[in-house]
């Protein structure tokens, strides 16, 4: 999660912090004419769709990589027990209410272990996307005002300073309220992301040691951890990413600021800006 953007500074204490998420940013100005991310539903849907789709996959590869069913029920159970949970438990401690306990937990275990890195992801995804829209108008003003500057006329160049200074104020109040709404976010998922990070991490290599022996040729275990190594990584990398992307568009900004013309400073920019 990303730290403090750049107009954090000089305004603690705001109201209603949920509203930042809305698109809707209330002042005594008005709110702040954001466009719509179009994508946003979409891209949220296809995460959901992709991570439970790959995680049915690779969890019905793993049963059938681990199950013969050659043999009685009773011994299917306890092959596909103590072969998927060899890490576990020991031929010699097997029974089966352990090996009915072990089945339920690991069962729920790999569903909010998927569902963990699906929240942080999808979390990720709608702080980005606030950013990004406030970012893009930052860019549409930067640039509406670049262009005034040149074409303005002076009797209206009083009018222009205060409406100015009056946009800037609601873009910078928004982006107090987006940084309170991402330090709030920080606080509830940041352990979260660490023990998902650490999980992911601990089967990764459990798996690539499983994989790395064993029998030789592309037999249905080879494919099996081949596709779970394969999908766990990609997960591992869309949290860490989807992440750092917040951070990223927190500071999108500053590049438009820049090309601000100083001419066109006022009270709201400059002071801020020389925070940065």
């Amino acid at each position: 999660m990303p730290s403090s953007p750049w107009w954090c500074s000089g305004g603690c204490g705001w109201r209603g912090r949920g509203c930042c998420g809305t698109g809707r940013a209330p002042s005594a100005g008005g709110a702040l004419p954001l466009p719509p991310d179009k994508a946003l539903r979409r891209n949220l849907w296809l995460v959901v769709t992709v991570v439970a789709v790959c995680s049915c996959v690779e969890h019905g590869m793993s049963m059938a990589a681990n199950i013969n069913l050659d043999y009685p029920p009773p011994i299917v159970f306890k092959e596909y027990i103590l072969n998927s949970h060899a890490f576990l438990i020991i031929p010699s401690d097997y029974s089966l209410p352990l090996g009915i306990a072990i089945f339920v937990i690991s069962k729920a275990a790999t569903i909010l272990w998927n569902f963990q890195d699906m929240v942080i992801i999808l979390v990720s995804l709608g702080l980005a996307s606030r950013y990004g829209r406030l970012n893009k108008y930052v860019h549409h003003l930067t640039k509406m005002e670049s262009i005034s500057g040149h074409t303005g006329s002076e009797n209206d160049s009083c009018m222009d300073e205060y409406a100015s200074l009056q946009a800037w104020r609601r873009v910078r109040e928004a982006f107090v309220r987006q940084a309170a709404l991402v330090r709030r976010a920080d606080a509830e998922l940041g352990s979260l992301i660490l023990l998902s990070n650490s999980n992911n991490f601990y089967f990764i290599c459990l798996q690539v040691f499983n994989g790395a022996g064993g029998e030789d040729g592309m037999s249905l275990n080879k494919v099996y951890y081949l596709t779970s190594v394969a999908w766990l990584c990609a997960r591992a990398c869309a949290v860490v990413l989807a992440a750092a992307e917040v951070n990223v568009r927190s500071r999108t900004a500053l590049g438009f600021i820049y090309e601000y013309p100083d001419r066109s400073y006022n009270v709201e920019v400059s002071g801020r800006f020389s925070l940065v």
